[in-house]
Order: C-alpha cells, then sequence, then structure tokens
C-alpha cells in the first residue's frame, strides 16, 4: 500500500497524462476535419460552366460533375446549327410604287383609237430610273403600239406616252398585257385594251331600233335610233301596211347627228297624239321606219328590217 506521500506526487503524473491524451484527440479531429472541408471550385473560363460544389457527406452525388469538354465534330455540329438559318438577301431596287422607278397614270389603259390615228394614252413618270422601254407589243395586232417606244427620263418630269393605231387595222377590241422596262431591265406589267374605229369611205344611214319584231301599245315611249356618217339634214317617216299601201304615216324633219335618236309616242301623227288616227279602225297593226338623210355625197336611206307590232 502506497504512502501518503507517494499518493501525492502520482496525481500530477495521472493529470499531465490526461491532458496529453485530450490535446491528441483535438488535435486529430481537426487535422481530420481539415481533410474533409470541400476545396474552392475552380473559377470557370471563357465558355464553360462551374461545378456545383458537391455538400459534405452526400455520398448520393459525384464530387467532379463538371462539363466534359466537346469534340471537335459536336463543335462543328453546333457551329452548324446555330447558322442553320440562311440570312435573305435583298436585290437594291429603287423604292418606288411599282419597284422598278418608273410610274405610270393610269395603271391600266383601256381606249378607243380610230385606225390610221395616234392618240396620247398615259403619262410616265421616274421616281428613281433614268431610261424607259415598253418590251413587245401591247396586244395580239401587230399594227397598234407605242410611239414614244423607248427612250431615257428625267426625276420628276412626267412623260407623255402616245399610242398609234396604224391604217387598214380592222375594227375591233384588242386586247393584252404590256411589259415596261427600266435601264436595268427590271420591268412591270400592265393590262392593254385598245378599242379600234374605223372611217367610213362615204356617207351612210342605218336604223338599228327599233328594227323588227318589237311589241309596243299605243302611248310607248320608242327611242327610234340609227348610226350613220357625214349626215346633214334627214325625215324620219313611220308607216303601217304594205308598202304599195300606205295606211298611215308620220314624217319627221330634223337635223341629224351621224350616231342618234328620236323619241317617239307610238301611234302619234301630226294631228292626233292618242293613235286613234294612226290606228284607224285595227286592233293592231305592222309598223316600219323609214329614214332618209341628206349628206356630203347625196341622200342616203335605210329602213326597219322587219316590221315590229303596235297594239291598242
Amino acid at each position: 500500500m502506497l504512502s501518503t506521500k507517494s499518493q501525492a506526487g502520482f496525481v500530477p503524473i495521472f493529470i499531465f497524462l490526461i491532458v496529453v491524451l485530450v490535446g491528441s484527440v483535438v488535435a486529430i479531429n481537426l487535422r481530420t476535419s481539415f481533410n474533409q472541408s470541400p476545396q474552392s471550385a475552380p473559377q470557370a473560363t471563357d465558355g464553360a460552366t462551374s461545378a456545383s460544389p458537391t455538400p459534405a457527406g452526400n455520398k448520393t452525388q459525384k464530387q467532379n460533375s463538371s462539363t466534359p469538354t466537346p469534340t471537335p465534330s459536336q463543335v462543328s455540329r453546333s457551329s452548324t446549327n446555330t447558322n442553320s438559318q440562311p440570312t435573305p438577301t435583298t436585290t437594291p431596287t429603287n423604292s418606288t410604287q411599282s419597284g422598278i422607278g418608273l410610274e405610270i397614270d393610269p395603271s391600266s389603259l383601256d381606249v378607243t383609237i380610230e385606225a390610221g390615228k395616234t392618240a396620247k394614252v398615259l403619262i410616265l413618270k421616274s421616281t428613281g430610273a433614268s431610261g424607259f422601254s415598253f418590251y413587245g407589243k401591247p396586244t395580239s395586232e401587230p399594227r397598234i403600239g407605242f410611239v414614244e417606244s423607248t427612250g431615257g427620263i428625267g426625276p420628276d418630269i412626267p412623260t407623255t406616252i402616245s399610242m398609234y393605231v396604224n391604217a387598214g387595222t380592222p375594227a375591233g377590241t384588242y386586247s393584252g398585257t404590256q411589259k415596261l422596262r427600266n435601264e436595268n431591265s427590271q420591268e412591270l406589267s400592265f393590262p392593254v385594251k385598245v378599242t379600234v374605229t374605223t372611217t367610213p369611205s362615204s356617207p351612210y344611214i342605218k336604223l338599228t331600233y327599233p328594227n323588227g319584231g318589237e311589241n309596243f301599245r299605243v302611248g310607248d315611249a320608242i327611242k327610234i335610233m340609227w348610226e350613220g356618217y357625214s349626215l346633214t339634214k334627214c325625215t324620219l317617216s313611220i308607216y303601217h301596211g304594205e308598202v304599195s299601201d300606205y295606211l298611215s304615216y308620220e314624217s319627221i324633219n330634223f337635223a341629224a347627228n351621224d350616231n342618234g335618236q328620236f323619241n317617239w309616242k307610238a301611234g302619234a301623227i301630226n294631228y292626233d297624239q292618242t293613235g286613234g288616227m294612226f290606228m284607224g279602225n285595227k286592233s293592231s297593226v305592222q309598223a316600219k321606219i323609214d329614214i332618209l338623210c341628206g349628206s356630203s355625197g347625196g341622200q342616203v336611206s335605210d329602213k326597219s328590217d322587219n316590221y315590229f307590232t303596235i297594239t291598242k
């Protein structure tokens, strides 16, 4: 059994050993904590995404989650996809209504021209172009065309364009599409309709209505119409019955236009506007119209091709 003195010497040694042991444990824990703490993630370089740090103690996530470096083929595909939409190309043009630096007024052509004559038909204006040309013919008739078919043109200076119809072109209506080009061969198209008339070689008169087969009642307003050329004073006669036996007629003298009309009340004659004298005791009559006109070449005449009917 130790003495009291011996026990007193042993206590400090025991305390010292405990302190040393505790210090060692603390040191080991600090070193372990330092080794297990996550390192700072490297800063991302251009074009790379930085990896999120893995929480300590989470064994289900990989500590290194940075994006793998793409291969050259992947880089090539990525560049191709980025530029897959083609860049639209624009051809420089003059900014005008027509798009070629030329404007026309009217935008479509519908004119009447006598064969052998010319007529002013449209206005051409430059809003950027310096030249023009009418390409091709306006219609299928080769004897119709533009007098000013090509030339230079200044900005904002209107140019009057005329159309010709050669002599001998048959009367009728001709349609087509005309192309107009600028100095760079840019073009626009517009519709064309040309009605050609002809000048008769001699005076004439032709009754057009009523011309046979029509039916009227006494008192109806009838518009007697005709066409002709170089006419002067005319006489209009309205009769019924056979040519050799005129039962009644109305004779009117007047100055006639080449293309004209005369208003007549069916059955009316000079002294009886009721139609009683014209109709007599008949309930209906077959009538014709005869027109006789003076002209520069002498008298010309025409009549209804057939009878028309007037009924009470």
